[in-house]
Order: C-alpha cells, then sequence, then structure tokens
C-alpha cells in the first residue's frame, strides 16, 4: 500500500509575500501562528502598550520587546512597527543614557532603512551626538551616501568615524576597504556616459559674469547708511537649539497632504420641479458705453433687404 503524501502547503506558504523583509530572517512557528488563522493576540498588544507608559530605569527595554513582538507576530502590520521605531527615536532623543547605546542606536539605523532620503536623519542624529562612537552609524551612512552616488561624501564619512574612534574599528575598517574595492572597480568599469542635449539647450551661451559691485566709499566720504547700536543690549549667552525635533514622516510630508475644504461639503440644491431651470444672469454693476453711430450702422447691417423686379 502506497503511503499517502501530504502535498497541502502550509498557510504561511501561500501568504509569505505578505510579510515585511527582515534581515535576521522569521520564525516558521511564528509564522504559522500569524497566517494560520489564529485569532490577533490583543491582550499581549495592551500589555507592550501598556508597558510603555510605566515608569522603568530602562525604558528603551519595552520598545525593543514591543518592536520584536510586532515584528515576529505581526508581520504584515509594517506600519506599526516603523511608527513605533519612530516614537522610540523621538522619545528618547534628548536622554544622555543612550546617545552611544549599542540597541539605542540600531533603532536609529532601522528607523533609516525605511526612509527613502535619510541623510537628513544621519544629520540630526550627529547633531544631537547619537551614535558618534558607533562603527555602525559611520558605516551605515557612508553606505547610503555611496548608494545616492556621493562617493568623496562617502569617503569622509569612513575618515570621520575612525576619527571619532567609533567601535569596533575592525569593523569600520572592514567596510573601508570593501568601499575601496568598488571604488577601484567603478574606475576600472565606467557607467556609460549621459548623453548631450541636443538643440538650443546644447548651444546655450555662457552667462556673463555680474560687474564688480564697489561696497567701500572714498576716504573722508560719510555712508548715508547709519546704524543704530543699542550700547545697553547684552548679548545672549543661552543655548539654542535650533533642530530641536527631527518630527515624524507624517509631519515631514504634511505639505503634500490635501485636507477637505468647505467646497466638498457644499452640496447643488435640488431643482422644485422635474425640469431643469436657469436663473438670469445679474445685471452687471456698471454701465455699458454704446456709441449711436455703431448701434445704427449695426441695425442698417442687420435690416432685412427688399429686392425688386
Amino acid at each position: 500500500m502506497a503511503a499517502h503524501l501530504d502535498t497541502e502547503a502550509p498557510a504561511w506558504e501561500l501568504c509569505k509575500e505578505n510579510a515585511a523583509p527582515r534581515k535576521k530572517g522569521r520564525d516558521v512557528a511564528k509564522l504559522q501562528r500569524a497566517f494560520g488563522g489564529a485569532a490577533a493576540d490583543d491582550a499581549e498588544v495592551a500589555r507592550h502598550e501598556a508597558a510603555l507608559t510605566q515608569a522603568s530605569d530602562d525604558p528603551l527595554l519595552a520598545y525593543a520587546a514591543y518592536a520584536s513582538y510586532l515584528e515576529q507576530n505581526r508581520p504584515t502590520d509594517a506600519l506599526a512597527a516603523f511608527e513605533l521605531r519612530e516614537k522610540c527615536c523621538r522619545t528618547l532623543r534628548d536622554d544622555a543614557r543612550y546617545k552611544d547605546d549599542a540597541r539605542y542606536v540600531q533603532t536609529w539605523l532601522n528607523y533609516a532603512d525605511q526612509l527613502a532620503e535619510p541623510d537628513d536623519l544621519f544629520k540630526f542624529m550627529k547633531k544631537k551626538k547619537i551614535g558618534l562612537t558607533s562603527a555602525a552609524f559611520w558605516c551605515a551612512w557612508a553606505l547610503r551616501s555611496e548608494e545616492r552616488g556621493h562617493v568623496k561624501n562617502a569617503a569622509d564619512l569612513y575618515e570621520k568615524g575612525l576619527a571619532k574612534g567609533a567601535a569596533p574599528p575592525e569593523m569600520l575598517a572592514a567596510k573601508q576597504r570593501a568601499f575601496a574595492a568598488r571604488a577601484v572597480e567603478r574606475a576600472a568599469n565606467p557607467p556609460p556616459a549621459r548623453p548631450r542635449p541636443r538643440g538650443l539647450t546644447a548651444q546655450r551661451p555662457a552667462r556673463a559674469p555680474p560687474p564688480p559691485q564697489q561696497t567701500s566709499t572714498a576716504p573722508g566720504q560719510v555712508s548715508s547708511l547709519e546704524i543704530f547700536v543699542d550700547e545697553g543690549l547684552q548679548p545672549v549667552t543661552v543655548p539654542v537649539d535650533d533642530w530641536p525635533d527631527f518630527g515624524s514622516l507624517s509631519e515631514r510630508a504634511k505639505e503634500n497632504t490635501r485636507g477637505p475644504t468647505p467646497w466638498t461639503e457644499a452640496a447643488l440644491p435640488a431643482p422644485k420641479s422635474g425640469a431643469p431651470t436657469l436663473t438670469s444672469a445679474a445685471p452687471p454693476a456698471f454701465d455699458v458705453f454704446v456709441d449711436e453711430d455703431c448701434a445704427a450702422a449695426e441695425a442698417l447691417a442687420e435690416a432685412p433687404t427688399t429686392i425688386r423686379d
């Protein structure tokens, strides 16, 4: 008797394309629970949400545990994990305990991986002194700059990381050697040159340089502009943070979101009868001048002519 072969595919195999990719991979058992029709564990989510608001000596631990739970047990809800990382980064950005914490720096880097243009995020991390002693920070910034074609900036970032003494230095040195090898390969196999524009754009004349401006006055000549100086004004010594917050993704893209306007709530009144009605146009608010000679000529031209036999 032939053995029975189970050819039915598991539930996670049929819908694994809906799961967000993860660098460390995923647990098959947790994927089976997530896609096998089991109800969502709302109690576990509520427990993690409550842990974020509770006072703790290590608040980053609650964010890390919640993010790990969302990635493993809710693989299709990538937006929830993204917003959680965003909230973690913004909440703890001024906490001095996490400036060089590897877990917090990695949270920022995972957040940067989800952004199309993370240059401002890396600049914000540098200004807030987050991860300056971490080799992973400099390597991630240099790699994203290299991907965008900023090769010189990527080389400078590797040098800055070494100058800062970022740890581990072996990681930074290995990434720098790999970057140098890619630079040699690009020099040996350069990309094809872009075609030059044709027509009028290719023959555009060079713009003439502006004439030099004379800013100095002749000796003995007094300037006509007087500058008022308050002698009692004291210089401001309080440091001002010109970049206090990075802002969420929705706040940074709010100019691209069009909200509802009053006209969307208006409705046209229904006609009283079945046939459409036309309202007469309002008279103009000004008098229209009519030339009498022109009016007489138009009336004569429009008059019917009589043909006699």
